[in-house]
C-alpha cells in the first residue's frame, strides 16, 4: 500500500505536487523535525577510521572528494544530541547537519555543500577572454528559444538524462515535472543548433534581476569537442542581456577551488557566493585538502597548503579569503572560528544541554 502511494505521488505533475505539499506542511515540518534528530553513522572505507554522520541521504560524492574511492558501511544511529560527543571520541569526523545546530561546534571547519556562482551582465560576453578563445565555433551555431512541453521531452530526454548520468557520478537527477511546471513560470529552454540539427541545450529561469541556468545537456558527447558548451554559455548570457537581467547565475558547484566545474564557471566571471538559503552545513574535524570552501566568522574563505598555494591562487576569487594551511595540518587553520554566534541560538543551546544530560552514548558506535 505504501508503495503504491509513493509511486503515484511521483507520477503527480510537479504543481500537484506542490499543493500536497503545501497542505500537509505542518505535518511535514513535524516529520522532519523529527527525522533531524536521528543521525546514521556510516565509517568511511579507505578513510582512516573515518566517519560520516547524517540524518539526510548519504552525500558520497562530497565524501570522494577526500577519499576519492570511498564507500559507506552503515556503523549504527545516534541521536543529535550525542553528536559532539561523538565528534570528540573520534578522530576524524564529517558531521552533515541542520544549521540551527552549528553553534555546538565551535572547532574544526564548516563547509556547505555547494556554492554558487553569479556573474554580473554590466558587460557584453564577448568581452570575456573565454568567449575570445572560443569566438569561431561560437558562431557556427545558432540558439533556438523554445517555451514548448515538446521540445523539453526531446532536451530532457535526448539530452540532459544521457548527459547528466555519463559525466557526473552520484548525480542529483531534476525531475522533468518540475522542469514543466518552472517551463510555464519564467523558464524557458535555450536549444543549440547547427545548421538545422539540435546539439545541445540549457534550461533557464528569470527570477528578479538574476537569469538562472538550471540543467544542461548534449546530445551526443562529441559537441564536446566542437565547442558546444562554451556556445550555451555565450548565448545564455546574451540572452539574459536581452531580458535586462543584471545577473547570471550559473548554479551550483563543488565547494573547492580546484574543482572542475566550478574552475570552468570562474572563466565565465562567475563569482562564488553562498547560498543564502542554505539549511545544512558539513561540519569536518581533522579532515580537510587544499582548496576547500569554508565558512570562516559566516565568510567564504579557501584553504590552502604553502606547497600548492602558487598552483591554486590563480583559481581565486576576489569574494573568498585565502587562509594558509598549517604544515601537515588537516583539519582548522589558526584562528578560524566557524558558523554563527551562539548567543543567537540560547533556546536552542537550553533544549540541547538538557537532552545531553539525559541520553547515553549509543552502543552501536565505538571509538577507533
Amino acid at each position: 500500500m505504501i508503495r503504491w502511494i509513493v509511486r503515484a505521488y511521483r507520477d503527480l505533475p510537479y504543481e500537484r505536487k506542490q499543493w500536497i505539499i503545501r497542505f500537509f506542511s505542518p505535518v511535514k515540518l513535524l516529520l522532519t523535525s523529527i527525522n533531524e534528530l536521528f543521525f546514521h553513522v556510516y565509517r568511511i572505507s579507505g578513510g582512516d577510521g573515518a566517519l560520516f554522520i547524517t540524518s539526510l541521504e548519504p552525500d558520497i560524492s562530497f565524501v570522494r572528494y577526500f577519499y576519492p574511492d570511498a564507500t559507506l558501511q552503515k556503523a549504527g544511529t545516534i541521536f543529535a544530541w550525542s553528536l559532539r560527543r561523538v565528534a570528540r571520541r573520534n578522530e576524524r569526523v564529517i558531521i552533515a547537519m541542520h544549521r540551527n545546530l552549528v553553534p555546538f561546534f565551535k572547532d574544526g571547519l564548516l563547509t556547505v555543500p555547494f556554492v554558487r556562482q553569479v556573474a554580473s551582465l554590466d558587460k557584453s560576453p564577448e568581452t570575456l577572454k573565454q568567449f575570445r578563445k572560443h569566438k569561431k565555433t561560437i558562431r557556427s551555431y545558432d540558439i533556438e528559444i523554445s517555451n514548448g512541453a515538446e521540445s523539453l521531452k526531446f532536451f530532457y530526454e535526448k539530452m540532459y538524462l544521457p548527459f547528466i548520468r555519463v559525466r557526473h557520478r552520484d548525480a542529483l537527477i531534476e525531475d522533468i515535472s518540475k522542469l514543466e511546471y518552472l517551463l510555464k513560470n519564467k523558464g524557458e529552454l535555450l536549444l543549440l543548433k547547427r545548421q538545422d540539427e539540435f546539439v545541445g541545450g540549457l534550461f533557464c529561469k528569470t527570477t528578479g534581476d538574476t537569469y538562472y541556468a538550471l540543467s544542461v545537456g548534449l546530445i551526443d558527447d562529441r559537441w564536446l569537442d566542437e565547442d558546444a558548451v562554451p556556445a550555451l554559455f555565450y548565448f545564455s548570457m546574451a540572452r539574459a542581456r536581452e531580458l535586462k537581467a543584471r545577473f547570471m547565475d550559473f548554479g551550483e558547484s563543488r565547494p573547492f577551488l580546484s574543482d572542475g566545474v566550478l574552475e570552468y564557471k570562474r572563466r565565465w566571471g562567475g563569482h562564488i557566493v553562498q547560498n543564502e538559503r542554505d539549511k545544512y552545513y558539513y561540519y569536518l574535524k581533522n579532515i580537510a585538502r587544499d582548496g576547500l570552501i569554508f565558512v570562516d566568522d559566516g565568510k567564504l574563505a579557501a584553504l590552502v597548503s604553502p606547497e600548492s598555494a602558487q598552483s591554486l591562487l590563480h583559481h581565486a576569487d576576489p569574494g573568498i579569503r585565502i587562509r594558509i594551511m598549517g604544515p601537515g595540518a588537516a583539519g582548522d587553520p589558526a584562528g578560524s572560528r566557524p558558523g554563527p554566534d551562539p548567543k543567537k541560538n540560547k533556546h536552542l543551546a537550553f533544549v540541547y544541554g538538557v537532552a545531553s544530560r539525559i541520553s547515553r552514548y549509543p552502543k552501536q558506535i565505538v571509538r577507533r
